[in-house]
């Protein structure tokens, strides 16, 4: 996006729905816009990126605004596409079933809403804070290693409401297939 010169990289999208009663007498109740969202993803020179997502939902004439997620990410630090650095709110790179990336399906994978430990900690939610991660295409330009680690803020108010801050780490080794970098 940073090299088409002259446009922002911003992207807005609606969603609306329509009531339809078929007990009651023909009448629809058309509901425009119910959910609009904001993004903004970028680069800035050849190693920084940034991605922000802001929704807003009108419901019954209220509006409720949620930052969804915001970070900017230093690539290649040092040189080297192992070593990479995201700060902000984000999807954890320990994500067993990305909500955002490696998708299959329409709606969210049910292992990504589980609670896998005492405190809160869930996949599903974007978190705040830290990370570093890293990818190295293997032997033959297939396949290869990719790694995480991280230290969120532990006070998502949705399902990890505590002081308490989470580690979290992850690697793993794509055998076969295309390239990770």
């Amino acid at each position: 996006p940073s090299s088409i010169a002259g446009h922002v990289p911003l992207a807005v999208g609606l969603l609306s729905y329509v009531n339809i009663t078929p007990e009651a007498p023909v009448t629809t109740d058309f509901v425009f816009p119910e959910h609009l969202q904001v993004h903004g993803v970028g680069t800035v020179g050849e190693n920084v990126s940034y991605l922000a997502s802001l929704h807003f939902m009108f419901m019954e004439g209220m509006t409720d605004t949620q930052f969804v997620r915001g970070h900017v990410a230093f690539h290649r630090l040092l040189g080297d596409p192992l070593l990479n650095l995201r700060v902000g709110r984000f999807e954890l790179g320990a994500h067993p079933f990305s909500r955002f990336t490696k998708r299959l399906t329409d709606s969210d994978y049910m292992a990504t809403q589980l609670q896998t430990t005492s405190g809160g900690f869930q996949f599903g939610s974007p978190q705040s804070g830290f990370e570093l991660f890293g990818a190295q295409t293997g032997f033959f330009n297939r396949g290869g290693f990719e790694y995480s680690v991280g230290l969120v803020n532990g006070s998502n108010s949705m399902y990890d409401n505590n002081s308490q801050k989470d580690f979290y780490a992850s690697a793993g080794y794509k055998f076969g297939g295309y390239g990770l970098t």
